[in-house]
């Protein structure tokens, strides 16, 4: 009913180990598709399960009033890289690592 408010919790183990992305997701190629190797596809995944999420929010009527907050933990692993060849920074310049409280 688009007249009444709604609570949705959705929470997602991706992007953490152990990263084993979807081969596909609604029909969006996801594992093997990412330069940054394993965990960049389980980010991938992510999205493409965010936008799935809002498109049936959007389809269904909800969007207009509808509040979407997309949070994450406090890092990426103590590990620092996805891969040295891409030299992605999962944390940046951001202090901390998983489980830092």
């Amino acid at each position: 009913d688009p007249t009444r408010p709604f609570f949705l919790y959705f929470a997602s183990q991706q992007p953490h180990p152990p990263f084993v992305p979807a081969d596909t997701l609604a029909g969006v190629p996801i594992a093997g598709t990412s330069p940054g190797g394993s965990r960049a596809d389980c980010i991938k995944e992510l999205d493409v399960t965010v936008g799935e999420l809002t498109r049936r929010i959007d389809e269904l009527g909800l969007a207009r009033n509808t509040l979407i907050l997309v949070t994450s933990d406090n890092g990426a692993p103590a590990s620092g890289r996805i891969t040295t060849s891409t030299r992605i920074s999962p944390r940046a310049t951001t202090r901390g690592i998983s489980g830092c409280v």
